[in-house]
This record gives structure tokens, sequence and C-alpha cells, in this order.
């Protein structure tokens, strides 16, 4: 028996968004497909999800992403931890395929880390900050955890527990983000925290990353720090050369 906690929320006139989750397990798409009512509401848009195309070989996969019309992109084939290697001649047919389900009234589905993870997430890729400033279209974010304990990514199916947790963010409008380091850093403390270790950041440090104001001050702070720094250097003293004696 596995169970299920999911934690969403019920947008009654959602807006067309980019959705971003973080990728623990093979057994991701299945609980998240399973819970999206519970998870985005009973109005939820429509949703495809940018997948790995090496996934086709499995029949079983195929098949489902195939029926749901989610949307390849062509990668060499690594581990888990390994770096990620894309076919960039592919990313023409899958921009194509994203315009085509926006048209179609679909929201778009993107797993930023790019590979299973268990851990913390090291590396955030700007593919969904693009697309959604490509489109003007704001970026919601889901969160899982537990499934690892199901099928993990070095182990395989070596079922260690049963307790799988989903999450989905506020604002449920979503959020405009100013950069592509703001999107990932925000990615990293927020959904990273809880995919790691099945809980949110406290109230008020989550709510910081949330609504903008953490990153806001972290930035400030760098560039008070910069500007001090360069006014500093360019007020320091030269030293003056003595003046020759007159005879």
């Amino acid at each position: 028996m596995v169970l299920v906690n999911d934690v969403g929320g019920n947008d009654v006139d959602p807006k067309p968004s980019i959705w971003v989750c973080n990728h623990v397990s093979a057994m991701d798409v299945f609980f998240m497909l399973a819970s999206d009512r519970a998870l985005r509401g009973k109005n939820r848009r429509p949703l495809k999800i940018i997948y790995w195309q090496e996934l086709d070989n499995n029949p079983v996969t195929r098949a489902l992403f195939h029926m749901c019309g989610f949307i390849p992109v062509q990668m060499a084939a690594n581990k888990a931890g390994e770096a990620n290697n894309y076919d960039r001649s592919s990313f023409k047919t899958m921009l194509k395929q994203i315009k085509l389900a926006f048209e179609e009234g679909f929201d778009v589905g993107i797993l930023p880390e790019g590979q299973l993870n268990p851990h913390p997430p090291v590396a955030v890729f700007g593919g969904a900050y693009s697309i959604a400033r490509m489109s003007r279209r704001p970026i919601k974010m889901i969160a899982i955890h537990g499934t690892h304990q199901l099928w993990h990514a070095k182990h395989g199916m070596e079922i260690t527990g049963n307790d799988v947790k989903l999450r989905c963010y506020p604002p449920l409008d979503g959020r405009l983000y100013a950069s592509s380091d703001e999107f990932a850093e925000t990615f990293k403390h927020v959904v990273g925290a809880f995919g790691t270790t099945g809980k949110d950041l406290a109230r008020d440090e989550l709510e910081g990353w949330l609504d903008g104001s953490t990153w806001e001050k972290m930035t400030t702070t760098t560039t008070t720090t910069t500007t001090t720094t360069a006014s500093s250097s360019s007020t320091e003293e030269t030293p003056t050369t003595p003046a020759t004696p007159t005879l």
C-alpha cells in the first residue's frame, strides 16, 4: 500500500501556465497524473509534459506518453548525476510542438533538473524560464517526495518506504520571474527542500522565496556590496612622489 498525501489548490479560472516539478524517480509521472486533480484543481487546464525521447524504448511509457500527447526531447543516454548532453537539433521540433500545444489550449510541464535526482537540486536548467518568457506565461511549481522509496535512480526497484507526498505551491496564478537565476534559486530552495525532506521550509522563509522578496534582498545586497567595493577602490589615495629639493 502506498500512502499519498496531496496538498494542492483549486484555481477557479486558471490562466495558461508553465508547470515545473522536481524529478525524484521513474515513478514520478504516474503519481503526478494520478494526483492531478488534487494538485491542480477540478478546473485545471490540460497539460503536456516534455520528456526524454529514449523513454519511448519502454512500450509502457511510450504508449502512455503518446496517448497523452507529451513532447519529446532528444538527449544522450546518461546515469543519474552525469551531465546532460542534449541533441540541440531536436530543439526546433520541440519548440514547434510546444507552440502547437499552446495554440490548442494546453499548459506545458517541464522537469528543470533534466534527470532523476532524489537529492537537493544542483543544476537547474533554464528551459522553463525561457519558454515562460517566450510565451509570456507564469511559472507554477509542484514538488514531489518519496517516490525514490519505490524506484530509486541508482538502486532500481528496491522498496524502502511507501510515503509519497506531492505539493502544489502558491500563488495560484503563478509567477513571472525576472531572470533565469531567480527562477533556478527559487526552485532549488522551495521545491528542492520539499523533494529532499518531504517538508516545506519555515513559513517566513518559504513565503520570502515564493513572493520574490528573498531574491530581491539577495540581489540588492550583492549590488550594494559591489558598488561599495568599487567606490572604495576608486577613492584610495595614490602614493605621491616626494618633491625634489631645490638647491
